[in-house]
């Protein structure tokens, strides 16, 4: 998929809709078709913040479960002046997963996600990082090993 413009929207479907709009903020869910082992979370980790260090994106907060893994996110501006499409991104990190891993069944092919307005900022990026200790994996979000916390604001 080509990049988009900021503010320019994209509507796409496969078996779930997207809403892809250039330069947003998007909370993302990514599904796994098993439950994933401790070197295939930190496999995710490393793919999702490696994405942040190579400049494809802003990685605000990110979450890996058990069975799956929730992040916040925003593309960056390419050199067009376009952002790339969540898709992409998203494709990418799937396959960079699996790869690594060595599985080629580890993820659903859909995932989640939605643009994040300014009024939900807050709920969600707080839904991310408690999500380990409603799942009573952890006592404070801070105690998780897969958490990734970036830049909030």
């Amino acid at each position: 998929m080509d990049g988009l413009e900021f503010g320019e929207q994209r509507l796409y479907r496969r078996n779930l809709p997207h809403l892809e709009n250039g330069g947003r903020a998007y909370f993302v869910t990514v599904n796994a078709v098993r439950g994933l082992s401790g070197s295939e979370r930190d496999a995710i980790v490393s793919v999702l913040r490696s994405g942040e260090d190579r400049g494809h994106y802003y990685l605000y907060v990110a979450v890996v479960m058990p069975d799956h893994f929730h992040e916040s996110l925003r593309p960056r501006e390419m050199s067009d002046g376009k952002f790339q499409a969540l898709a992409t991104i998203v494709q990418s990190w799937k396959s960079l997963v699996v790869k690594a891993c060595g599985s080629k069944e580890l993820f659903q092919a859909e995932w989640y996600d939605r643009v994040i307005r300014v009024d939900e900022w807050s709920d969600t990026t707080s839904y991310i990082r408690c999500n380990p200790v409603v799942a009573g994996l952890c006592e404070l979000p801070e105690e998780y090993p897969w958490l990734i916390q970036g830049c909030l604001e």
